[in-house]
């Protein structure tokens, strides 16, 4: 047993033996090590691990201790794990020395500062004060929304052992006490600040009143030695605070972790708890990180738990399993696929709001990023706030999303965790992509008001007209929900102003002129005739005189915009292009051979219509309802469908290519012998579809419902399936290769004659080894440990398969192990 951890390695036994050549033999290949040996006839001692006792004896009951953090901070209880930091726990120290009565720790983000402090620092601390003065444990506090009162309610708790008694008493009086009775002590008291920078988000008067308390505990005997972790973004208010004067002898920086500081943080721990890492994993990870982020450390452990989670019961860390899980930054990016597909439907739906909000769009070369928005506007636009808060409280509780409070306006605001998260999460992307009109809306009304202000606030550059108009429509919508500045909301405010003042204006001008009844029904007798024109432009359409696409499109959307249905309208052969028609009724409409391309039909009703040998390019059908449309041998490229209803959709020949049809129903679709690419049908509804013949190459279908499909002669290359379901699916003839079913369920499945080479079983439901055997290749799959095994019983035991056991077993078991 180890002393630290208190963790059972392994346990030696003794026996005797012929001699050592004789014991070599019987040991070779067995996971024992020769500990002791004498000679002939001697005791000799055997070391076996604790992995392999819980493989022989489970029911001993061994408990493996993860030696990694996650996203969590180290704490002291942790500090024999904590590794790669000596070298600035040992500057924390000297500045100590120097100065004993304060010392700031300022790092970025994910720069360890909690870590070092609380597993490096105050244990070190403690064993040196503990031999001069038997010192207590370090009081630490967090300045949380109500610094004055968390710091107070902490110091009483632990000097007085109570919190609330002391707390609702006079601040002064209960101030005055503390320092007395923490200069009465013979120990020397160590106070920690973490995440210092909550306090700049409270009033100013609090915040004064909060460093005269730190001020005023810091006396001359040294007595009390305070230290603070503060991020660097909020060190000018630190230097702008009454602190600034400790701040010259007593900061240390963090800087970035070197590349042997990794190397320590990998390897240390492991080997404190006996884990063992594979050859090559170590700088595999590192030449990772190089790449990632500028502060590895939450990352890196992160991805060292989620090593540990799959693989600690072999006691070994290994490169395949880091590669499947996703290496560094996707490792990180699987999870939050596992958090958003936790939630019901509903709570995706407000976890998926709160994700595209928190993102600022880029333009060309620049990248999107996070940003920050109130948490108070988004429970204010929620329509179910429990469940609001349930999904924030868990991607928060997660490390998805972070909350903290502005330092100016006293706010809680919510952003994404990381930038990179917003660039490789691929779910996210989707979204971003989806709502990207809205969100450079926000961006074009916030550069807009810079310029504005840049200008001396000079009327000329107020908005006004119909750019005036949507943006006013834009702010009452998702103004507060997408947290536009205090400059944004005043520009636009003096732009309504400015219009208004021209209202009344021309209003009064107006009323020198006669207003008739005549100009009004003149007015509403040439609105009617231009809409004439434009029923007159889509009825001479044909396939002898076709429209051109850009008058076409123009009179689609004018009539649209008047409230137009187009019910049963003829558009063979059409051509329409960057037009918005959504919400708009197309049902039985005639559109074979159409030709359509960025077209937005979202929430759109083509029930029935026909578009038989489309061409459909960037077109939005989101949430639109295409029950029993005719889209068969179409092309579809880049289209989007999800949340559309597709059932009993004919889609028959059709060609798909990164098209995305995540959460939409094709319940009885009908995709017989079409092609379908790098397409995304996660969450998708396809029980009872017909798919044979159809070919889905690196499509993913992860949580898809295939309950009783029928997909005889299918090709699924690379497709993903986990955690789908697929009852009783007819998976005849189809080829499986490399495709993924992990924690899927393949309950009552027909694999007969399919291709099965190389394909992830691992963690499937329902799956039999009859199933399995009716299967080509089943040899090569990916299986767990356990059915593998009962595979292999299963074939030993089937006669008319016993032409094959010996190679069979090879080709499932590899090297056999114990």
């Amino acid at each position: 047993m180890d002393i630290e951890t208190h963790r059972v390695v392994g346990v030696v036994t003794a026996r005797a033996a012929l001699d050592v050549r004789e014991l070599n033999r019987r040991v070779k290949g067995k996971n024992q090590t020769v500990m002791l040996s004498t000679g002939r006839l001697e005791k000799v001692a055997f070391a076996t691990p604790s992995h392999i006792l819980m493989k022989v004896c489970p029911e001993l009951g061994l408990d493996d201790i993860c030696p990694y953090r996650g996203l969590l901070s180290f704490t002291e209880e942790e500090a024999q794990l904590f590794y790669g930091k000596d070298k600035l726990i040992s500057k924390l120290e000297d500045s100590l020395l120097k100065n004993p009565c304060f010392l700031a720790v300022v790092g970025s983000s994910g720069s360890g500062k909690s870590s070092v402090i609380q597993a490096g620092l105050l244990p070190r601390m403690n064993r040196r004060l503990c031999s001069e003065s038997k010192e207590s444990k370090p009081i630490k506090a967090r300045p949380t929304n109500h610094p004055v009162q968390a710091l107070l309610s902490e110091l009483s708790f632990v000097l007085y052992g109570e919190r609330g008694v002391h707390v609702t008493r006079n601040r002064r009086e209960l101030r005055n006490e503390i320092k007395e009775t923490i200069r009465a002590r013979s120990r020397k008291t160590v106070i920690f600040i973490d995440q210092f920078e909550e306090m700049f988000s409270s009033s100013s008067l609090e915040q004064e009143e909060f460093i005269d308390i730190l001020i005023d505990l810091i006396d001359e005997n040294h007595k009390i030695t305070l230290i603070i972790a503060i991020r660097s973004d909020f060190y000018s208010d630190l230097l702008n605070s009454s602190l600034s004067s400790f701040l010259e002898y007593a900061q240390v920086n963090v800087l970035k972790t070197s590349l042997e500081e990794i190397e320590d943080a990998i390897l240390k721990p492991a080997e404190k708890v006996g884990l063992r890492i594979e050859p090559g994993l170590t700088r595999l990870i590192t030449d990772d990180l190089r790449e990632a982020t500028q502060n590895p450390l939450p990352l890196l452990q992160f991805t060292l738990t989620r090593l540990w989670e799959v693989e600690h019961t072999s006691n070994l860390l290994t490169s395949d399993c880091y590669l499947q899980i996703g290496r560094v930054t996707g490792a990180l990016t699987t999870w939050a696929d596992n958090v958003y597909y936790s939630f019901s439907e509903i709570e995706k739906q407000i976890a998926r709001q709160l994700f595209t909000k928190l993102v600022r769009c880029g333009s060309g070369d620049v990248p999107d990023t996070r940003t920050r928005l109130k948490a108070s506007a988004m429970r204010s636009y929620s329509v179910d706030l429990p469940k609001f808060n349930y999904v924030l409280e868990k991607l928060i509780g997660s490390r998805l999303i972070v909350s903290y409070k502005d330092e100016d306006d006293g706010h809680e605001y919510i952003e994404i965790v990381h930038d990179f998260l917003v660039q490789e999460w691929q779910l996210l992307r989707y979204w971003i992509t989806e709502s990207r009109e809205t969100l450079l809306q926000r961006d074009k009304i916030e550069l807009a008001a810079e310029e504005w202000k840049n200008k001396n606030k000079s009327r000329d550059y107020l908005w006004q007209g119909n750019l005036l108009a949507k943006a006013v429509r834009f702010n009452k919508q998702y103004g507060d929900e997408l947290s536009l500045s205090s400059i944004s909301q005043e520009f636009l405010a003096s732009s309504v102003s400015r219009r208004y003042r021209n209202l009344i204006k021309n209003v009064f001008i107006g009323l020198l002129a006669p207003l008739t009844l005549t100009g009004i029904l003149g007015f509403q007798i040439r609105k009617e005739l231009r809409l004439g024109q434009y029923w007159d432009v889509i009825n001479a359409h044909s396939e002898e005189n076709p429209a051109t696409s850009a008058v076409l499109s123009n009179a689609l959307e004018k009539l649209h915009e008047a409230g137009k249905s187009f019910s049963d309208i003829r558009l063979e052969t059409a051509t329409i292009s960057d037009v918005t028609l959504s919400s708009s009724d197309f049902k039985l409409a005639d559109m074979q051979n159409i030709s359509i391309d960025r077209v937005d039909f979202q929430n759109a009703d083509l029930r029935a219509a026909d578009m038989k040998s489309a061409s459909v390019d960037k077109v939005n059908f989101q949430n639109a309802d295409l029950n029993g449309i005719n889209l068969a041998e179409s092309q579809l490229t880049e289209v989007n469908l999800s949340y559309a209803d597709i059932r009993r959709a004919d889609l028959t020949g059709s060609s798909l290519a990164r098209v995305r049809i995540v959460d939409a129903d094709l319940v009885r679709a009908n995709l017989t012998n079409a092609s379908v690419s790098y397409s995304d049908l996660r969450n998708s509804n396809l029980s009872s579809a017909y798919l044979s013949g159809t070919s889905f190459y690196q499509t993913d279908f992860r949580q898809a419902k295939l309950n009783n499909s029928k997909l005889c002669s299918t090709t699924f290359v690379y497709a993903r399936f986990e955690r789908s379901s697929m009852q009783n699916a007819l998976f005849i003839g189809s080829d499986l290769r490399n495709a993924n079913f992990n924690s899927s369920d393949l309950s009552n499945a027909n694999l007969t004659d399919a291709n099965i080479d190389n394909v992830d079983f691992r963690g499937a439901k329902g799956l039999s080894f009859s199933q399995i055997r009716a299967a080509r290749n089943w040899q090569l799959a990916i299986y767990d440990d356990d059915f593998r095994t009962g595979l292999i019983s299963y074939q030993a035991s089937n006669e008319e398969d016993s032409d094959n056991n010996a190679s069979s077993s090879l080709l499932i078991c590899g090297k056999p192990e114990f």
